[in-house]
């Protein structure tokens, strides 16, 4: 499967729903070189799917954050720090954070959880 012949929306539901990692992190290979992706909701929902490979996960935060750094970091950020989302979701909201590789705007985030008084495993993932 070639993914420049697939439309972006075609691109988006392998992303999501194929079984086949090595798809999945080709077909947001590919996405991150469009420019016609502009609902970036469903890559980040990727990015932080607990059922995913961290390949997988990486590969989605990588791509959103191409195309939209400011607002991936923001809705990161918003999915980290949501006391009432799944512990799972948010740990992984962390590991994009951390994948971001924006030391200057992730580590208050992180530093935050680490330090705060919810769930253990939660602040070992911040730390």
């Amino acid at each position: 499967m070639r993914p420049t012949n697939l439309s972006t929306v075609t691109m988006i539901k392998v992303a999501q729903f194929s079984e086949d990692r090595n798809e999945q992190c080709a077909m947001l290979e590919a996405l991150k070189q469009r420019r016609d992706l502009y609902n970036l909701d469903p890559i980040l929902e990727l990015a932080v799917d607990e059922g995913q490979h961290y390949g997988v996960r990486r590969a989605a935060t990588e791509c959103a954050a191409i195309h939209n750094n400011q607002l991936t970091l923001q809705w990161m950020r918003g999915k980290a720090e949501n006391r009432f989302g799944p512990v799972g979701q948010r740990a992984m909201a962390l590991q994009g954070l951390a994948s971001l590789q924006m030391p200057n705007q992730t580590l208050p985030v992180l530093e935050q959880v680490a330090s705060g008084s919810g769930k253990p495993e939660l602040r070992a993932e911040a730390i």
